[in-house]
């Protein structure tokens, strides 16, 4: 099985995810079908990381707002 686009996002994000830790993480998602990018994105962070996974959330939360400049 090949990796998509999608999973290859996810896979950083989840690795950026873990690198900082965070508690709650906002996921501005590039897929489609949320649903999906955030069970993939629950199996491959550690446990106890909140996820919130929306579309325009870069509109919608400050935080990545900001992010998306750097």
């Amino acid at each position: 099985m090949g990796v998509n686009l999608n999973r290859l996002e996810a896979i950083k994000f989840a690795e950026i995810i873990n690198y900082l830790d965070p508690h709650l993480a906002y996921i501005d998602g590039p897929d489609t079908n949320l649903p999906r990018l955030k069970t993939m994105l629950s199996k491959m962070v550690k446990d106890g990381t909140e996820l919130v996974v929306e579309h325009f959330a870069d509109s919608k939360y400050p935080v990545v707002s900001a992010a998306s400049v750097i």
